[in-house]
């Protein structure tokens, strides 16, 4: 799915957020492997939101093919979105 490091990290921010509102912040993560390189820099990225880090801004690309699914579901959330 090309999803990045910021990515992950901006996935986890929205989690934590959605926990806080809905269930006094518990939240669960589950690991699963076979990605290489990847997994660590995306799971770092997820323990640096975890322990308080902001996530980086996430650019969207308006031309990409999903663009309207990821905006109905930003909006879905309250999420913000980044052109």
């Amino acid at each position: 799915m090309n999803v990045t490091e910021d990515g992950f990290a901006a996935l986890t921010e929205r989690v934590l957020a959605l926990a806080d509102r809905y269930c006094q912040g518990r939240v669960a993560f589950v690991l699963e492997g076979g990605y290489r390189e990847a997994l660590s820099t995306s799971v770092h990225a997820c323990l640096r939101v975890m322990s308080g880090e902001p996530a980086p801004a996430i650019a969207i690309d308006l031309d990409d093919p999903g663009r309207h699914s990821l905006l109905v579901a930003n909006r879905f959330h309250g999420c913000p979105v980044h052109g």
